[in-house]
């Protein structure tokens, strides 16, 4: 491997692309489908010159588009950034979706659904807690604003998990302190309606809860 990690997607018919994390930034080759084998000119994605990327994940939706968020410090702070690249038209331009000014963005998890929409969910520091942020792209429209997705400041937010429903609704789960134990929460985004407001799942208050698994 090159540099700090790599990434590849497939959205099941063949190699879509590949991102590098490296000490220049992030870059990425395409190689459509209908070019199986041929790899294009590389290109960087990111464009934050201020710091390094520090980690980067993607996911491809079915007809091709891919989705890649990074994680890049800007020389203050560690930000959350995407871009998209469609088959059809390259690039687009690279955005900056977390909004928390007081600390840094932890590499996100994401998940596309059959319309090509993409949730991306991560951990945020406000200067004391980490908490759980997510933030929506629909197709065709653009990224929504990131919200907040944990409702108690008790304690840290860790190993958060997501997946699709099989109504297509994204399910997110994680762990998170209340100051004596890690206890397991979840909530929801349900389409046409938003995310539901978090909810304290398990029953157990003897001791933490070590992990999050969903199986879809």
């Amino acid at each position: 491997p090159i540099g700090r990690g790599q990434i590849v997607c497939s959205n099941g018919l063949s190699l879509a692309a590949v991102a590098v994390v490296g000490v220049a930034g992030c870059q990425s080759k395409t190689n459509p489908p209908a070019e199986v084998g041929v790899w294009g000119a590389a290109e960087v994605v990111d464009v934050e010159d201020n710091g390094d990327v520090v980690a980067v994940t993607a996911v491809v939706d079915a007809i091709g588009n891919y989705t890649a968020v990074w994680t890049q410090d800007d020389g203050t702070r560690i930000n959350q950034w995407a871009r998209r690249f469609r088959r059809a038209n390259g690039w687009t331009d690279a955005e900056l979706i977390d909004d928390e000014n007081l600390g840094d963005a932890e590499v996100a998890r994401l998940v596309v659904d059959s319309a090509g929409d993409v949730t991306a969910v991560w951990r945020q520091s406000d200067g004391t807690t980490q908490n759980l942020w997510a933030c929506r792209y629909t197709f065709g429209i653009g990224w929504d604003a990131a919200e907040e997705i944990d409702t108690t400041d008790d304690g840290d937010v860790e190993a958060p998990n997501l997946l699709l429903d099989g109504n297509e609704n994204v399910v997110v789960v994680w762990r998170q302190s209340d100051g004596v134990r890690f206890d397991l929460w979840s909530a929801r985004y349900r389409l046409g309606i938003g995310w539901t407001t978090a909810e304290h799942i398990d029953s157990e208050d003897l001791g933490d809860v070590d992990s999050t698994q969903l199986v879809g």
